[in-house]
């Protein structure tokens, strides 16, 4: 669903895209599979492989695919422009969630600006694309201002503040893969990345999409919950915090039944579960597996106690192909993970 939903603002990252090429190759857009590869990268929970990489740009014409000057001038205007849309999308998606909170038309404090960096660039593909992405911009905004429906090539959807806190979440992620995607040669390699707010960072090739979500437990305490989360072509990693809002009275007793609730969410049963110690810390983990109307989903997920911020951590991994292979890509997200004092 999360899928299909955030594939609203792929017309505007597309076409820009589209122009990117233009500019460089004088062409007047991507090829269909160029285009069908850039819808599987750019949302929220879109995936990279090395093999999309190379399936794109076998596509791209010898003439800038074997001429340096023309390689490094388009990574010369990705590496200008990418940074002014994202503004404009994230501008963009923060007036249509106070526009949508608000009940009437209400812009971010930069869009203008922002608007017109894109509106009024020097490369003139771009900046007729960027026209047309600010015109459907207005209306995505109109639309959220007035509780109207919005149509798509996929249908009709409400522009919620949800769905636009949703987007703002994975922007920088989305970016970051059509950053990766745009330049010729595949670069492979994990930076660090600082989640404040989960009180985590973690190793990455691209960052993680961030969501955020409140559950109310049975003694009526509402936890708040920040989550990270990146897909594979594998599977499913992520790490999420649940902010308790002060220490637990029994512990052991409150990790073992987040760790539960945890696999009742993914729809999965824990064929092993077991408290343990986790870098000094107490600790549940399982492992599981999901029948679900796609096939199979194997769980492997750990609870960690966060005593400093009065919550917990879940650290977890969903692969579509084995227990095995989820129980390597948890150990593999372990080793990526630092908690934040």
């Amino acid at each position: 669903m999360r899928k299909a939903l955030v594939r609203l603002y792929i017309a505007l990252l597309l076409t820009w895209a589209s122009a990117l090429v233009a500019s460089a190759e004088q062409q007047p857009r991507l090829t269909a599979r160029q285009q069908e590869i850039f819808s599987q990268i750019a949302p929220v929970d879109g995936v990279l492989t090395e093999e999309l990489h190379r399936e794109f740009w076998s596509y791209v014409p010898e003439s800038i695919r074997n001429d340096a000057n023309a390689r490094a001038e388009l990574q010369q205007q990705v590496s200008r422009i990418l940074p002014e849309a994202l503004q404009f999308q994230k501008e963009t998606w923060l007036s249509i969630k106070m526009s949508a909170e608000g009940g009437k038309v209400i812009y971010s404090p930069d869009y203008q600006a922002a608007k017109q960096r894109v509106m009024n660039d020097e490369i003139e593909t771009f900046r007729e694309q960027a026209k047309q992405g600010a015109v459907s911009a207005e209306q995505m905004i109109q639309a959220a201002a007035t509780k109207r429906s919005f149509s798509t090539k996929n249908g009709s959807i409400y522009l919620t503040p949800e769905l636009a806190q949703t987007v703002l979440g994975g922007l920088d992620g989305s970016l970051a893969r059509i950053e990766k995607l745009s330049n010729p040669v595949w670069i492979s390699g994990r930076k660090e990345f600082r989640y404040p707010e989960a009180h985590v960072t973690l190793l990455s090739d691209v960052p993680f999409s961030v969501d955020r979500s409140s559950l109310t437990a049975e003694n009526g305490r509402t936890a708040h919950v920040v989550s990270l989360m990146n897909e594979s072509a594998d599977g499913i990693a992520g790490v999420s915090f649940m902010d308790f809002g002060g220490q637990w009275s029994d512990a052991d007793k409150a990790i073992m039944n987040t760790a539960k609730k945890a696999f009742a969410g993914t729809g999965a049963v824990p064929v092993s579960i077991a408290a343990s110690t986790w870098r000094g810390r107490r600790s549940v983990l399982g492992t599981g597996p999901a029948n679900t109307s796609q096939g199979t989903m194997y769980v492997s997920l750990r609870v960690v106690e966060d005593r400093e911020h009065g919550g917990a951590h879940i650290i977890q991994a969903i692969s579509f192909k084995s227990q095995i292979d989820a129980m390597v890509a948890r150990e593999l997200l372990e080793s990526s993970v630092q908690f934040l004092p």
